[in-house]
């Protein structure tokens, strides 16, 4: 059985807007050239509500002393452990970390998928904590852990991670009055 319509290779040509197709750039040089040419790609700015690496806590050291000379505050499905300290002029105002045991979560997908509502959940409304610190010249070393036994909503794990934010605030605002 053979077509009547010839196959043809697709190509740049053929498409109706030729020659305006955007390319990413591929080297740091090429997009900076972008933007000196007027190109609508910038890459030089940063995501507003982005988690970098510097915002990740992973110093062995820091984590230790989070979990021995911290506070904590409970709010379900999640306990923060924290210390709050001046800001260092070189390092960001919060540092975070997340865990979901694997005693509860035998399965890493599962594990996964927790840590992921949580940081997302962080992230999205971590600005009200990051404005406070800047505010007061503090910085906050934070582990956020889940400690329920199933996977719940988004919903709830993001309302829980609102609550242990002002927490920390009022707790900090308590001891500063006394």
């Amino acid at each position: 059985m053979s077509s009547s319509k010839s196959l043809t290779r697709r190509t740049s040509s053929n498409f109706p807007c030729k020659g305006e197709i955007p390319r990413l750039p591929k080297s740091p040089a090429q997009c900076r050239q972008l933007l000196l040419v007027g190109n609508k790609i910038n890459c030089n700015t940063m995501k507003p509500f982005g988690f970098p690496k510097s915002e990740r806590l992973c110093s062995k050291k820091s984590i230790d002393s989070i979990f021995a000379q911290g506070q904590s505050v409970f709010s379900y499905p999640i306990k923060a452990t924290f210390t709050i300290e001046a800001l260092p002029h070189d390092e960001p105002a919060a540092q975070t970390l997340f865990v979901v045991p694997k005693k509860k979560f035998k399965r890493a997908v599962h594990r996964n998928a927790i840590r992921r509502r949580v940081r997302e959940s962080f992230r999205l409304n971590k600005h009200t904590l990051y404005q406070w610190c800047s505010d007061n010249q503090l910085q906050v070393k934070i582990a956020f852990v889940y400690v329920a036994s199933e996977k719940l909503p988004f919903e709830q794990i993001q309302l829980a991670i609102v609550k242990l934010i002002n927490s920390i605030k009022d707790w900090h605002s308590n001891i500063s009055e006394a």
